[in-house]
């Protein structure tokens, strides 16, 4: 959209009276709520943002709702992974995350881990540069002490000059439909180490599988849609709902109003602290921030645990 139509949009408004306007969505819905804002200025127009973003990749919010049901489905599928790997221990397995800039969800899998050669084994991030030979040998060193290895990769790869290791399919505006980084890696394996190896990419089937809701992400979806309508009924305008932690445990969060300006378009990705030294793992200070909103994945028994 041009400014043009934004321009049109609060005319429109205007004409029919609409004096509340609440969008749901990610980054590129903020910008237009907040284009949509300006255009509106000085007319007895209300409009406020509800956060929803899978990637969690919404600026000044602690987190956004959607993300911990599918931190949750990412922390199952690669759960249950570990167990076909480590019953038939003699390939790679390679799975790929949804998050175009950012490392969220990859990083939610590791919370799949248990004890020590539990998956995932691997974990690579738009946040840090991608480099083929660390990947390859990453996954040598492991293969050879368990026998089987679990990776999961971000879409969103980049090598330290900034281009996807994986040319994008199609690109739109903000738009950008990757290539099959999953599978390219798994060639990489196969080609490189002649180690047998496979990918799989569940795409969009984790934001929404009604299966692996969170309940803590179900209550806050309805906070920030009630924080959202009550602001504009109150006559604020601008602003998006959003979360304010303020303990880890027991867990507790306020909701908070945030400037439509703070948020239009900007990227909050996985911090420095939250990354492994190698830039292949997260660390426990993620996992302690990520722990109160998901359930952990199921027990499986194992007859090979040490007691």
């Amino acid at each position: 959209l041009e400014q043009d139509d934004y321009e049109r949009i609060a005319k429109i408004l205007k004409k029919h009276e609409i004096r509340y306007l609440l969008f749901t969505g990610g980054n590129g819905t903020m910008d237009a709520l907040g284009k949509i804002y300006k255009a509106a200025s000085g007319e007895e127009i209300y409009v406020g943002g509800i956060p929803k973003t899978i990637d969690n990749d919404i600026a000044v919010t602690d987190h956004a709702p959607g993300y911990a049901s599918n931190a949750q489905y990412m922390a199952s599928i690669v759960n249950d992974c570990n167990q076909d790997i480590k019953g038939l221990p003699i390939h790679v397995s390679i799975i790929e995350a949804m998050g175009r800039n950012t490392g969220w969800l990859a990083a939610a899998s590791a919370l799949a881990k248990k004890e020590e050669g539990d998956a995932p084994h691997l974990l690579y991030f738009p946040e840090r540069p991608f480099s083929e030979e660390k990947f390859l040998s990453d996954v040598q060193r492991l293969y050879e002490r368990y026998g089987g290895v679990v990776v999961v990769a971000s879409e969103g790869l980049k090598y330290a000059d900034g281009t996807p290791i994986v040319k994008p399919s199609l690109t739109i505006g903000r738009a950008v439909y990757f290539g099959d980084v999953s599978a390219h890696l798994a060639n990489l394996v196969l080609q490189k180490l002649g180690i047998k190896a496979r990918s799989e990419k569940p795409g969009i089937i984790g934001r929404c599988s009604s299966l692996h809701v969170s309940p803590v992400d179900r209550e806050e979806a309805i906070l920030m849609g009630r924080t959202a309508a009550r602001a504009v009924l109150s006559k604020k305008t601008g602003m998006m709902a959003g979360i304010k932690r303020i303990a880890n445990d027991p867990y507790a969060i306020e909701a908070t109003l945030i400037p439509i300006e703070e948020v239009m378009l900007t990227e909050k990705t996985l911090p420095d602290h939250f990354i492994n030294s190698e830039g292949n793992g997260v660390t426990e200070a993620f996992l302690d921030w990520l722990r109160p909103l998901v359930s952990s994945p199921p027990e499986h028994i194992s007859f090979l645990r040490r007691s």
